[in-house]
């Protein structure tokens, strides 16, 4: 086999690839990238570490006598991120391949692919579509408040659950709740819910650049997705999602609008100063002012002063700064407004088809 393609595209690739194969594995034929010729100048690049499989296709100037060959990855994407020129040619001959670049030439040995392990293709008639760029946008809205604890395992996923026309993606890690909601293409019959790995849905991010229409299929233990030029499969997480609906608040009198940039540049200005145990910044809203305050474990104090509309009457409260941070990261709008009821009550904060939730610190009741 020998093909040519842009040097650029192949590394967008094997940079994709590269994430899902193990550096380590009691299987080392999981270490290798499978290669695939087929018709019409395409060829497949595959990986997979048993969790989460990729198959991604590339177009190609040229293609002479397709064929399959396994490369170690970690070898084959250096050289190709490290060479010179634009374009790139690759011969396979059994199981070495030559890789020539404008002025260099490198010969590694691959591997037969008759043993790798084979990635199922989506079932397009039992597929479910939604735009990419909705998918994409409600995926990074919710993706880091996935719980890292190994004993909540349950939680350490992205729970996707379809209902008619609207695909609910929903994380928590006890302590907040991140929800957005994408448009489904058309109406389904039967709803479905799964729990998928936190890790695969990070992978999927990654494959609906620049994409216009995503497939998704849900079986009994798989999530199947689909885009122009990939196909992603993961493993579904074994497990029962909260309840997470009846614990948004509903009662939130108190508004503070505020401009997002200005509260980022606070929170992150009084973290220099927070206690490193808990990473609190106490937030105090009155008259037109929302004040930030922490306190370090050395004794440091900081004291910030922003300017800010109030609705609803005063409030003192003391949240993490991390899980404001991260939140105020992904909204899309120039102006927040953070709705309170109390100190010991969770906040909430909205923009359309999203709502998180965050406890305070030390709270009467600081879980989910």
């Amino acid at each position: 086999m020998e093909f040519k393609c842009p040097r650029a595209r192949l590394h967008e690739a094997l940079t994709v690839l590269g994430n899902i194969v193990p550096s380590r594995s009691t299987k080392p034929i999981l270490q290798n990238i499978h290669i695939k010729g087929t018709s019409d100048n395409r060829i497949m690049l595959i990986a997979t570490n048993f969790d989460i499989g990729v198959k991604y296709e590339i177009i190609v100037d040229s293609l002479d006598n397709p064929c399959d060959i396994l490369l170690p990855c970690s070898r084959f994407s250096n050289i190709v991120r490290d060479a010179w020129g634009e374009d790139i040619t690759i011969k396979v001959n059994d199981n070495k391949a030559s890789i020539i670049t404008e002025k260099a030439k490198f010969e590694i040995m691959g591997e037969s692919a008759e043993d790798f392990p084979e990635i199922k293709e989506i079932d397009e008639d039992k597929s479910i579509d939604v735009l990419a760029i909705e998918m994409a946008k409600s995926i990074s809205k919710t993706i880091f408040a996935t719980a890292k604890e190994e004993e909540r395992y349950s939680l350490a996923g992205v729970n996707l659950s379809f209902k008619e026309n609207v695909l609910d993606i929903v994380t928590t890690d006890t302590f907040r709740i991140a929800k957005s909601c994408c448009l489904l293409r058309k109406n389904i019959e039967e709803e479905k819910q799964a729990i998928v790995l936190d890790k695969g849905m990070h992978e999927l991010l990654k494959l609906l650049n620049g994409e216009e229409i995503l497939k998704i299929q849900i079986t009994d233990t798989h999530l199947y997705a689909k885009t122009s030029r990939a196909t992603m499969i993961s493993r579904l997480i074994d497990g029962k999602f909260p309840q997470y609906d009846n614990v948004i608040p509903q009662n939130t009198d108190i508004k503070i609008k505020i401009k997002k940039d200005l509260f980022i540049q606070g929170l992150r200005q009084a973290a220099n100063l927070s206690n490193e145990e808990t990473n609190a910044v106490n937030i105090s809203a009155h008259d037109s002012v929302l004040e930030l305050k922490s306190e370090s474990l050395t004794g440091g104090e900081s004291f910030i002063e922003i300017e800010a509309e109030i609705i609803g009457g005063e409030v003192n409260a003391t949240f993490n700064y991390i899980y404001l941070l991260e939140v105020l990261k992904v909204l899309e709008g120039e102006n927040v407004i953070l709705q309170l009821k109390d100190k010991e009550s969770p906040a909430k904060i909205e923009e359309k088809n999203y709502v998180y939730v965050v406890s305070p610190v030390c709270p009467k009741t600081n879980n989910y």
